[in-house]
């Protein structure tokens, strides 16, 4: 029945992708764990990312449609670099797409007041990810 109602309307895909990083992307919670950047070559990515092969070809998929992909995160901005290096190659996310506390001034690993929005609504690079060049 979802199937014949999608079908029906005009919907445009999403521009922009935003996913959480502990619990979402890992299966484990990086923070709490006190896992740190030199860690994490260490570490089985497989055993740590939640769905490997999913994850990957859920960014492949979006990118190829011209889909923007970013993390908002309160967790430490280089242990999630080094995980998604590892998990989709580097240079898919970097500091543009990956938002921490780290950037409003906190330290990484702590909340923002407001949670995550306000990451999404005041950092510049987000914002600049919805400038489609399409």
């Amino acid at each position: 029945m979802m199937t014949s109602l999608v079908g029906k309307q005009h919907i445009h895909p999403p521009r922009l992708i935003v996913l959480d990083f502990d619990l979402t992307i890992l299966s484990l919670h990086s923070w709490a764990e006190k896992i740190k950047n030199e860690d994490v070559a260490l570490r089985d990515v497989r055993d740590d990312v939640a769905d490997l092969d999913f994850f990957q070809e859920f960014v492949c998929r979006a990118i190829s449609r011209g889909i923007k992909i970013a993390i908002a995160s309160f967790g430490r901005y280089d242990v999630i670099q080094a995980y998604l290096d590892r998990a989709v190659g580097p240079g898919i996310f970097t500091r543009e797409n990956i938002a921490t506390p780290s950037q409003y001034g906190l330290s990484d690993g702590h909340a923002i007041h407001g949670g995550k929005v306000p990451m999404l609504e005041v950092t510049e690079s987000f914002t600049s990810l919805l400038s489609l060049e399409t």
